[in-house]
């Protein structure tokens, strides 16, 4: 083998590699909603009327400009939570405004507990940022993300360790970054089976957020950080030029 050959099978063999660790293949599909497309066309049903719309982007997003409740439910079955690889909860979203007395979310519940993700502008009490519940019902801040400063992704990675429901484990993720993880037994007992992405709350002020992607899936699939995908495009350019100039 010529030297730039090797040189090439070196390049394609490390985006493999960073592919992997970034994601397993992906198995199941539960739901998905993405870009701007209306949700109630994937399966989705709008509840109280959420009034969203396309929206072109970048990047395109399904827009919720609307005034007390509104959301978009999914019909989950309790076969969505038995995969023993787990599962992924994924939250493309910018918040532009919430509801002062409650926020842009995304909750999923299976019959034992409540996982959510909550986004706040700072208004109404509570400091601007994304959270998560614990099992008092206290919102606990994801890192120091600020949700309206553009789209961020928000991810929980579930882990069921298979010794009982007191081990199993939620992981916290922002763009990619580690946030936290916590036992069933600290995060929200409020169980049943329910999916919803919108706004929940009460009250007369308007709410505007954005959401370019909702899915849920059998399975571990981290969305990298985009600086991190920077680096890696930096990296495999200047390999690729090294082996281009080998040629000549």
């Amino acid at each position: 083998m010529s030297q730039h050959k090797r040189i090439l099978a070196v390049v394609v063999a490390a985006v493999l590699t960073v592919v992997c660790c970034v994601s397993e293949v992906r198995a199941e599909m539960i739901f998905e909603h993405s870009g701007d497309t209306d949700p109630t066309t994937e399966g989705f049903t709008a509840t109280s009327s959420p009034g969203g719309s396309a929206d072109a982007g970048p990047p395109a997003n399904w827009k919720m400009v609307a005034t007390n409740i509104g959301y978009y439910t999914y019909p989950v079955v309790e076969s969505d939570f038995t995969d023993p690889s787990g599962w992924t909860l994924t939250i493309g979203a910018k918040l532009v405004a919430a509801n002062s007395d409650y926020e842009a979310h995304v909750r999923l519940k299976d019959p034992d507990n409540r996982f959510e993700i909550g986004l706040f502008d700072g208004t109404g009490g509570r400091a601007k940022g994304a959270y998560y519940q614990d099992n008092n019902e206290d919102f606990v801040k994801l890192g120091t993300v600020d949700p309206t400063d553009g789209f961020h992704t928000y991810q929980i990675l579930f882990d069921p360790k298979g010794a009982g429901l007191a081990d199993d484990e939620a992981s916290f993720y922002v763009d990619g970054k580690f946030i936290i993880t916590r036992l069933r037994s600290q995060l929200e007992p409020n169980g049943g089976l329910q999916f919803l992405f919108g706004r929940a709350g009460a009250g007369s002020d308007t709410t505007d957020q954005q959401y370019s992607v909702v899915s849920m899936e059998t399975g571990h699939h981290l969305v990298p950080e985009p600086s991190t995908l920077v680096l890696l495009g930096a990296g495999l350019l200047a390999l690729l030029c090294y082996a281009w100039r080998r040629r000549k």
